[in-house]
C-alpha cells in the first residue's frame, strides 16, 4: 500500500474511533442520551420489519459511484450461519460509519431513494452481531458491546437522569462500534 493510501487509510480509521468516543463521552455527560437513542432504534426495528432486503438494495442502489454509473452489483449469501450482503457501489467511509451511529443522520439527499438514514436499522431485526467489511477497514456493532457498554454507563452514572436507566438492559446496538484494521480479520 503507497503511503498517500496508508495515510488516508489511517485517517479514516481515527475519525471512526473520534466519534465512537465522542458517543461515549455524550452518554457518559447524559443517561437521557442513553435512553432515547436505544428507544430510538428499537421504535425504528420495529417501523422497518420486512423491509431488511428492500432497504439492503435501497441502500446499494444509493451508494453509486460519481461516475454517473448506476449498475450496482449486489449478491446476498448466506454463509456458516452468517447473512451477507455485498455490492460494489461506493465503500463505507467514516463519514457513513459515523452516520450509521446516530439515528435521523444521512448523507443522501439527492438522485437517491433513501435519505432519512433509518432504513440500516431494519437489520437488526435479523441480527444483533453486525459485520461492515471494506478494504481498509472493519466495524462491528454487537448487543453484546451494547450490554457491556450499558453496564459501564450504569455504574459510572451519579446524574439526575440515572435512574431512567433502570428502564432499559443495554445501549442502542449502533452506537457500539469497534473498528478493526487488521488484516487477519478481515480475511477470516
Amino acid at each position: 500500500m503507497n503511503e498517500k493510501v496508508f495515510g488516508q487509510h489511517n485517517e479514516e480509521i481515527a475519525k471512526i474511533r473520534q466519534e465512537i468516543s465522542n458517543v461515549r463521552e455524550k452518554y457518559s455527560r447524559n443517561a437521557l442520551e442513553i435512553v432515547s437513542d436505544h428507544n430510538r432504534e428499537n421504535a425504528t426495528r420495529n417501523d422497518y420489519k420486512q423491509r431488511q432486503i428492500s432497504e439492503l438494495l435501497q441502500n446499494a442502489d444509493d451508494c453509486f459511484l460519481n461516475d454517473g454509473e448506476r449498475n450496482i452489483h449486489v449478491k446476498f449469501l448466506i454463509r456458516d450461519g452468517c447473512f451477507i450482503a455485498l455490492n460494489d457501489g461506493r465503500p463505507f467511509d467514516s463519514r457513513g460509519i459515523a452516520l450509521l451511529m446516530h439515528a435521523d443522520a444521512s448523507s443522501k439527499y439527492f438522485n437517491t431513494i433513501g435519505c432519512k438514514g433509518l432504513g440500516f436499522r431494519s437489520v437488526l431485526n435479523w441480527s444483533t452481531d453486525i459485520l461492515i467489511c471494506t478494504q481498509d477497514f472493519n466495524v462491528r456493532f454487537s448487543e453484546s458491546q451494547a450490554k457491556e457498554l450499558f453496564k459501564e454507563y450504569r455504574e459510572k452514572s451519579d446524574g439526575p437522569y440515572s435512574a431512567d436507566l433502570s428502564r432499559i438492559q443495554r445501549t442502542a446496538i449502533l452506537t457500539s462500534a469497534e473498528v478493526d484494521n487488521d488484516q487477519e480479520t478481515k480475511a477470516q
